[in-house]
This record gives structure tokens, sequence and C-alpha cells, in this order.
């Protein structure tokens, strides 16, 4: 009886800690969760493995790529 108690407590408390998946749009849209969740990944032993690592980096890489483009375009013009 008592395993089958930590087993259901185990199961709740894991559920509970699961987080919903940010999309790359998301985080296109929210630098500032961008860069929170940046910041929780470089202390995740499994980053590259997690979705919301994935695409705030990739965010963040086309972030700094858009903003490359604008200055090239104001230094070179259109």
């Amino acid at each position: 009886m008592n395993r089958l108690i930590m087993m259901t407590c185990f199961v709740a408390l894991t559920a509970c800690k699961e987080e919903e998946n940010k999309t790359l749009e998301f985080f296109t849209g929210n630098p500032a969760e961008r860069a929170e969740t940046l910041a929780d990944c470089e202390m995740l032993d499994a980053a590259e493995t997690d979705a919301n690592c994935s695409n705030a980096q990739a965010a963040e890489s086309l972030a700094k790529s858009n903003a490359n483009l604008d200055a090239a375009q104001k230094y070179f013009g259109d």
C-alpha cells in the first residue's frame, strides 16, 4: 500500500513540474522571456534536449541575424 501511495505522489509531482513548450515565434516576440529562458538553460544539464532551450536559442540567433541585417542595410542602404 505504501508503494502505491508513493508512486501516486511521485507521478503527481512529476506531472506538476512539466512546463509548456513555447514556440520559436513566442520567443521571437518576447525577448524578456527569451533571455530568462536562456539564463535558465545555462544551468540545465540537458539543455540541448529541452525544446524551450532550443527554441529560445534559435530565436536569439534569428534576432542577432536580423539586427546585423538591419545594421548592414542602414550602412549600405537598401
